[in-house]
């Protein structure tokens, strides 16, 4: 039988073993950056839509803020809207209306002031672009490009047209939408599926840096729950919300990690 100091030397060098692995995925550089839509590339729609709406019905101040909260009260409406692609937004809004008969205006209305209260937050498409024409540190390759978004499909492609965002974004497989593909955040199975897409379209363009390890691919998103679901899976994750943080915020936690972007867009 081996000898218990052969066994503990062999415990030794299992554990050096592991912690020369964890050392070798942290040292892998970043070659993929992957952004959420809703509180980081663009604002969140419909709340904001509803919040401007419900100022035409300021005389009543209870109805006020029944159709200010009508989106965040109907929860149950949302999570079927952002994961079953045969619910339309046609859907949607009838069974709000349902839910908040004291709206009057017309769905096709309620369509179009969605789209005008859609914001694309410039600064952080501009990351995206200069990462797009960037090459990943001390190499010739370029880094590859991702979003993941809970939303309508619908709803992502007007915020997609308004941003130009498929300029940037041009690799469509690494732009996942909860509705299409029937999963939302912060489930693993999405998360995963995001880092499949994402190695890939590295894979399929020639000038891609090689994705080795979930490691490598980082994912930038405002909510907390899904930043800690993103490292359960091994990827990076980074915090950032449009609406607290600045966007020399988001360049200086990208820098950390080893993304040269520019401390700012100037």
């Amino acid at each position: 039988p081996p000898s218990p100091s052969s066994s503990h030397h062999n415990h030794h060098h299992h554990l050096l073993l592991l912690l020369f692995l964890a050392m070798a995925s942290s040292a892998l550089p970043v070659v993929a950056v992957t952004f959420d839509a809703g509180g980081v590339l663009a604002n969140g729609i419909p709340s904001a839509m509803l919040e401007t709406l419900s100022h035409r019905y300021a005389h009543d101040a209870h109805l006020q803020e029944k159709i200010a909260k009508g989106h965040h009260n109907n929860k149950d409406l949302w999570k079927r809207f952002k994961t079953d692609p045969a619910y339309t937004e046609q859907h949607y809004w009838s069974d709000l209306l349902a839910r908040v008969p004291e709206i009057t205006e017309p769905i096709p209305e309620l369509q179009a002031l969605v789209r005008e209260s859609i914001e694309v937050q410039c600064g952080v498409v501009d990351i995206a672009r200069e990462l797009k024409n960037m090459n990943v540190p001390g190499t010739e390759q370029k880094y590859t490009l991702g979003i993941m978004s809970n939303h309508s499909s619908e709803w992502f492609e007007s915020i997609a047209e308004k941003g130009a965002l498929y300029e940037v974004f041009t690799q469509r497989q690494a732009v996942l939408v909860s509705q299409a593909v029937k999963l939302a955040k912060p489930c693993k199975e999405v998360f995963e599926l995001l880092a499949q897409r994402v190695r890939a379209c590295a894979e399929e363009r020639s000038e891609a840096a090689a994705i080795q390890d979930n490691a490598q691919i980082v994912f930038i998103d405002d909510k907390p729950a899904n930043v800690a679901a993103v490292q359960e899976v091994g990827l990076r994750g980074i915090l950032w919300n449009n609406k607290t943080d600045s966007v020399e915020h988001l360049r200086a936690q990208l820098r950390a990690m080893g993304v040269d972007v520019k401390e700012s867009a100037k």
